[in-house]
């Protein structure tokens, strides 16, 4: 016989698993309302693009265009990752201060109900599963006042969790190029940036040069940067996930190297485009249930209606959608410029002729050398860090 504290604990469970499952179900349905709005707006193929710039779309692509990213390396923009999770909360925060309608508990609540939500949307995938845990465990740690985990604990911490869950995600492709690109990020881009940009000290050149050529100067610098952090970015994460490349697919396309020094700073702009035109359509879907109700809508309802289209609230209301449906076509095509002008641009690199490495599989022992290696470097380096960062203190305090 069941004790009762099993059976309160039991159906506390099945209660919270069936309201787990309707907000699914909600937040799916509105997106594919979203979804539906945007296609009339945009078309069907830029309209999943935009969705999946936020969301992921890596199984929207079309052959053509899967192909020539694959070949770019740059399928990784149609991934939806922690960044795009990150960049989603923020939207979320940045609503809710600006409304100041609730308080800091309330606030932090919503928060993680937002990162569950774009796990929701987003496929509900093994990667994003990881991005969202990590989200959601970096910001309830800050908003209950406790002392921030490290990336590489936090990371290690929201893997385990993942697999205890689910311990056939051990097998996953997915969840491991996920973890191991993280932990590259974490551990080797550092390195790589103090190396590109260890030589620029500042007033380096300044010193040395006119007042006349200071922009000059100041821009070559900055342009230098910029494709310095986007090698440094790329590099890392190729290291980190060479064995699995070598593994699935056995060849490294060089012209990836020149595509993501050049483009990947458009990443973050374009993210944002997607979130903004997302943000756009859920809010015309909201608008159009708001002043028009569904059952207005179904034309069985306003055939019983008498004279319908001449009652002067429907005829204002008909008139606001459409207004609205035409300012949404111009908004989306403004929205929708820099991913057009980005997939010209692609392709045509597409059509450089640059070749690949062909990169021979790695064995158990080497694989282990591998991670062994660059997580010792990582390591020093961010003990290094750490202890540069100490040692001044230390004698400011030991000076009293």
């Amino acid at each position: 016989m069941n004790s009762p504290l099993i059976s309160v604990i039991s159906l506390f469970a099945s209660s919270l698993k069936y309201w787990f499952c309707f907000l699914e179900n909600e937040i799916l349905s509105f997106k594919s309302l979203s979804l539906e709005k945007s296609n009339r707006f945009i078309g069907d193929q830029l309209s999943n693009l935009m969705f999946g710039l936020m969301f992921g779309a890596q199984n929207s692509l079309n052959s053509s265009l899967y192909h020539s990213f694959k070949i770019m390396g740059m399928l990784h923009i149609w991934s939806a990752s922690g960044f795009n999770v990150s960049i989603f909360s923020k939207a979320i925060s940045f609503l809710l201060e600006i409304g100041s309608y609730c308080n800091y508990f309330l606030k932090t609540i919503l928060l993680l109900l937002s990162a569950l939500c774009f796990w929701y949307m987003s496929g509900q995938g093994p990667s994003m599963q990881r991005a969202v845990l990590m989200t959601g465990l970096s910001l309830l740690v800050r908003r209950l006042g406790f002392k921030q985990l490290k990336p590489l604990r936090s990371l290690v911490f929201v893997s385990l969790i993942i697999i205890l869950m689910d311990f056939s995600l051990v097998d996953s492709l997915s969840l491991r190029f996920s973890v191991l690109a993280t932990a590259g990020i974490i551990l080797l881009t550092p390195v790589f940036t103090f190396l590109a940009e260890g030589w620029l000290q500042p007033g380096r050149f300044e010193k040395t040069t006119s007042n006349r050529d200071g922009f000059l100067v100041y821009f070559l610098k900055t342009l230098y940067r910029y494709f310095a952090r986007n090698l440094a970015l790329f590099f890392s994460v190729q290291l980190a996930l060479l064995p699995l490349i070598s593994a699935t697919w056995g060849e490294f396309s060089l012209l990836s190297i020149i595509t993501n020094s050049l483009l990947s700073g458009v990443l973050p702009v374009l993210v944002t485009l997607g979130l903004i035109w997302f943000g756009w359509c859920a809010g015309v879907v909201l608008t159009s249930n708001l002043v028009k109700p569904v059952t207005l809508a179904n034309p069985v309802v306003q055939a019983k209606i008498p004279n319908f289209p001449k009652i002067p609230v429907f005829a204002k209301i008909t008139a606001y959608l459409a207004n609205l449906e035409r300012v949404s076509q111009v908004f989306g095509f403004l929205t929708t410029l820099p991913l057009n002008f980005f997939l010209q641009v692609s392709h045509y690199f597409t059509q450089l002729d640059v070749g690949a490495v062909i990169i021979p599989e790695f064995n158990t022992t080497q694989t282990v050398l591998w991670y062994l290696g660059w997580g010792v470097v990582g390591w020093w380096w961010q003990t290094r860090q750490t202890r540069q960062k100490i040692r001044p203190l230390a004698i400011r305090v030991f000076a009293k």
